[in-house]
């Protein structure tokens, strides 16, 4: 029997967690599917002081731009520019 490794590096589970969250929606990656996959990680990454903050991965790609366009309003209304809450990466 071979020794198991035992741990992973963070990156690794980071990168993971940042490519299950941006997989289109479907019908077992949903957003409260998505919100468990959040709370593991920012569990784990707080856990490690590796916790860095995240962006709304919509927002990055066409939300900023749609805003913009939009002539900049404030929130509340800025929030449905966001894109979908759990569709987010981590840095």
């Amino acid at each position: 029997m071979t020794n198991c490794k035992k741990t992973i590096k963070f990156e690794d589970f980071k990168e993971e967690t940042n490519r299950i969250l941006n997989v289109p929606e479907n019908n077992v990656v949903t957003q409260e599917f998505k919100s468990g996959i959040c709370s593991v990680f920012e569990h784990f990454a707080m856990a490690t002081k590796n916790y860095n903050g995240f962006y709304h991965t919509y927002w990055m790609n066409k939300g900023y731009k749609e805003w913009e366009t939009a002539g900049e309003p404030d929130f509340p209304e800025k929030t449905k520019f966001f894109g979908l809450e759990y569709t987010r990466t981590y840095y």
